[in-house]
């Protein structure tokens, strides 16, 4: 929920396995992350694909620390390029606020 928080993860090809959904994702659908005490909720405003040296979309800046973004990377099929999804923070859900939908995309944690 702090600057830039960026993601990265394995493309399986399979549109299932770690991060291989991501790579259809439609601009306006929500991105939930949570660190266990609450739920930070983005929406996802773009998908870029650029070149696996191209490491400055992770790094922090004057913008993401004024307006918090999360940002997902992983790579193409083959490997020889990424994509790098991007989000914008929305809101914050203290875990015991959150709905049910939000607590069931989340493993089982103890109260």
């Amino acid at each position: 929920g702090k600057s830039n928080y960026a993601l990265c993860g394995h493309n399986m090809d399979d549109n299932y396995t770690l991060f291989s959904p991501i790579t259809h994702m439609s601009d306006g659908e929500n991105i939930y992350v949570t660190n266990g005490k609450q739920i930070f909720v983005y929406r996802k405003i773009s998908t870029h694909v650029i070149p696996p040296t191209d490491i400055q979309v992770i790094f922090n800046t004057k913008e993401t620390n004024q307006h918090p973004v999360i940002t997902l990377t992983t790579c193409n099929w083959t490997g020889s390029m990424r994509y790098e999804i991007r989000g914008k923070l929305i809101k914050k859900i203290s875990w015991r606020q959150a709905s049910q939908y939000q607590r069931s995309l989340f493993p089982r944690r103890s109260e």
